[in-house]
């Protein structure tokens, strides 16, 4: 009865260890997503929306408050990415915990 009893929880904890794990890599693979959107699109397209603002600024074409909302804009899309590399990170320390201590 021990015997079929201590089975019965070792597949528990393996089913439990495969669950966990698939979800870290579902969410290491959303971040990595996520990471690669921003360093080959949004970075970019924030980078162009400040650079214009400048200039539309200095040539007087926007006010200070177009040139705010504007960068504001460009600084938000920064911000969304290192929170995205934030949580990439965490993603890789779950994995690594993982891989590391339990295969």
């Amino acid at each position: 009865m021990n015997e079929r009893l201590s089975k019965q929880e070792y597949a528990a904890s393996v089913k439990a260890f495969i669950s966990d794990y698939q979800a870290a890599f579902a969410r290491y693979q959303k971040y990595m997503s996520g990471k690669r959107y921003y360093e080959t699109t949004a970075l970019k397209n924030a980078e162009a929306i400040t650079a214009t603002a400048n200039q539309q600024f200095s040539n007087g074409d926007i006010n200070y408050l177009e040139w705010v909302m504007l960068v504001n804009q460009a600084v938000s899309v920064q911000s969304d990415y290192a929170e995205v590399l934030y949580h990439l990170a965490n993603a890789v320390a779950d994995l690594n915990y993982f891989t590391a201590n339990n295969l």
